[in-house]
């Protein structure tokens, strides 16, 4: 048995923040709950050379999770604290993404739904894991931007194939010009 946290943001399509999230902590709904899980110890993927990726199994439920690790060996880069400091970077971004759409449907535009995947922790006694759900076809997703000069569709330095999307590419800058120059929401996927 292990100590499983899944975090959320409260009223995400509220637009009571004003800088459009950040660090905002009230934010924050935690639930811890004990469950059984199997770890594959097989890492299916390093890509990015930050973190190793494994599948993570709920015992009673067969739900799949990812797990992920730093592949850096100090403690601290594995600790609750640095996790935790990620899950806040994703409940940011799905707290941008969830106002973004409340501002395209009030500026009358198509609404076009879209989210970031759900963070949570594991804790195996000690040893921690980020976990998200995993993505049936997991390779069946379009990369948009990364967190350097890559933008899909452009001819410009680090561009890539595929088509620019307009209103991902706008969530962005949309991002950057909310946070008044404080964030900006990028490396975004898309599960096709």
């Amino acid at each position: 048995m292990c100590v499983y946290r899944t975090f959320d943001i409260i009223n995400p399509g509220s637009s009571g923040s004003g800088g459009g999230g950040g660090g905002d902590s009230s934010l924050i709904e935690v639930r811890q709950t004990r469950r059984q899980f199997r770890l594959q110890k097989r890492v299916f993927s390093d890509a990015g050379g930050l973190r190793l990726v494994s599948c993570l199994q709920d015992v009673t439920t067969g739900q799949r999770l990812v797990a992920k690790r730093s592949n850096r060996t100090d403690p601290k880069s594995n600790s609750f604290q640095a996790l935790l400091a990620d899950i806040e970077c994703q409940l940011t971004a799905r707290k941008f993404a969830a106002d973004y759409v409340k501002a395209l449907s009030s500026a009358g535009e198509a609404r076009r739904n879209f989210d970031f995947l759900p963070p949570g922790i594991v804790d195996f006694g000690g040893v921690m894991y980020a976990t998200e759900p995993f993505l049936v076809a997991a390779n069946d997703f379009t990369k948009y931007t990364n967190n350097e000069s890559f933008v899909a569709g452009s001819s410009g330095s680090g561009g890539g194939g595929g088509a620019i999307d307009p209103v991902l590419t706008a969530f962005s800058h949309w991002t950057y010009a909310q946070s008044e120059g404080k964030l900006l929401v990028c490396d975004v996927q898309v599960q096709s």
